[in-house]
């Protein structure tokens, strides 16, 4: 018997009148979005994650803020670095845990971050599963215990940018 397991659950807050317009559209895709984000988010969380939700919720003032101070600290580790690389465009994101960037000269972003995995090592998100706007982008999730990996994985970049693919592999992340 197949068992799916998720390990992500989450919550959606929405003004009532924004609950309005999505019942009265013309069509059904507002509510479709609706439906794949609670199905993706909250239907079938297995046990563990219900329980680290809870107590998430439960101890959110003493998490949170060290979580913030964390994230912050691997955005100003990551985002320095990246923005010092030659042919990189990036900005500092205000929140969360994601660095967009565009490489110069690799316009198509899913072939780009599967020859990331493939030549250096590094994995990275293509732009386009996010939105048909950010094709040519990628997306590093910069929330590490270990600031040293977001580091080494730009060392990485470089060195695939600068054409040692094959050195690239080797640095331990």
């Amino acid at each position: 018997m197949r068992q799916d397991v998720t390990s992500s659950a989450g919550y959606a807050i929405q003004p009532s009148d924004g609950m309005v317009k999505l019942e009265t559209a013309d069509d059904s895709r507002g509510w479709d979005a609706v439906g794949k984000l609670i199905e993706f988010n909250t239907s079938c969380a297995s046990v563990f994650t219900q329980r680290a939700g809870i107590a998430a919720l439960e101890r959110t003032a003493e998490v949170t803020p060290q979580v913030v101070t964390n994230l912050r600290h691997c955005r100003d580790t990551l985002i320095p670095l990246l923005a010092a690389v030659p042919g990189v465009q990036v900005g500092a994101p205000r929140g969360g845990m994601y660095a967009f960037f565009r490489l110069d000269g690799f316009d198509d972003s899913l072939a780009t971050a599967k020859r990331l995995v493939v030549e250096a090592g590094l994995g990275l998100a293509p732009g386009e599963a996010f939105a048909p706007e950010a094709r040519g982008w990628l997306r590093w999730c910069f929330a590490s215990h270990d600031p040293q990996r977001l580091v080494r994985g730009v060392e990485r970049l470089q060195l695939w940018l600068a054409g040692g693919a094959a050195s690239a592999a080797g640095i331990g992340v």
